[in-house]
């Protein structure tokens, strides 16, 4: 009985050892090979090739012509190639350096050059705008006026009101003359910057070229008492525009007027500084190589 045992024994370690066998020969091997188009390659990097079992590893491998610093995108024939995106490190442009850029550490965008923005409904809130900005890309209530700086309302749109770019005359020197009450200063033969506005330097008459708000100053020396310089639009007296001779006495001496003040005017009025007093002024030079008389206009609005 007890050589049977052992021969049984014997007899099935023996077939579990070729059972063992053959699963270790017939086990399937796995392969990794190359795409039909070989756009893609698998690289085994683990297990080693003397230890195939276990989890494997793999790189794909893609072909490419894009280049550093650059984003890259996927191209016509499905290869990587740089996009319009670029990052030095500092800045990321679109479009190449001379292109919209941003900054990476402050977030500022700095647009290309003739950027144009369609802001209808654009909040600009606390951004600063550099540069030119054509007008008809900001937001508009009204049609801007040519040679104008436009304001803007409380909406934060361009409003109907201008600030005028070029609208400002400056005359000096008038001869020695006497101006009767009433009468307007004549005859500037000094001319200094002018722009839009038109002077008649024999009757001393100034033509508005635009309604708007103007600062007008004068100042004149005098050798009479009793006489006052006032500032008048179309015949009429400006309040608040006026400068009176003093007392001068019965030796010879010299006043000096002098006024300035905010008028409103619209396009054709005549403004003219005339003898508001009830006696004479007679303006006289002062001294060698000083002006008897100036006029000075600037629209401010």
């Amino acid at each position: 009985m007890r050589p049977t045992y052992r021969i049984l024994s014997l007899s099935l370690v023996l077939l579990a050892s070729i059972v063992y066998l053959q699963a270790q020969q017939f086990q399937p091997v796995q392969m990794a090979g190359l795409w039909p188009d070989r756009q893609l390659r698998w690289q085994r990097l683990s297990p080693t090739a003397q230890q195939p079992d276990g989890p494997v590893l793999y790189t794909i491998i893609i072909r490419s012509s894009a280049t550093p610093q650059h984003l890259p995108k996927i191209s016509g024939n499905y290869t990587l190639m740089n996009s319009l995106i670029s990052d030095d490190g500092t800045n990321v442009y679109i479009g190449g350096v001379g292109g919209t850029s941003i900054n990476g550490s402050t977030g500022i965008i700095s647009f290309a050059s003739g950027q144009n923005i369609a802001a209808s409904s654009v909040d600009f809130g606390s951004a600063t705008l550099t540069g030119n900005v054509p007008l008809v890309n900001l937001p508009a209530s009204a049609t801007p006026a040519a040679n104008t700086i436009p304001v803007a309302n409380n909406a934060g749109k361009i409003a109907a009101g201008w600030l005028p770019a070029s609208n400002y005359i400056y005359v000096f020197n008038p001869p020695a003359q006497t101006v009767a009450p009433g009468a307007a200063v004549v005859q500037y033969h000094g001319f200094g910057p002018q722009n839009g506005w038109a002077v008649n330097p024999l009757t001393g008459q100034f033509a508005c070229p635009q309604t708007g708000l103007y600062l007008v100053q004068y100042h004149a020396s005098v050798s009479s008492s009793g006489g006052t310089l006032q500032i008048a639009v179309n015949g009429s007296t400006v309040s608040g525009a006026d400068s009176s001779a003093p007392n001068l006495g019965a030796s010879p001496q010299l006043g000096f007027l002098s006024q300035t003040a905010l008028v409103q005017m619209n396009a054709g009025d005549v403004l003219t500084l005339i003898n508001a007093g009830f006696a004479s002024l007679t303006l006289t030079v002062p001294g060698a190589g000083i002006d008897m008389a100036s006029v000075t206009i600037v629209q401010i609005r």
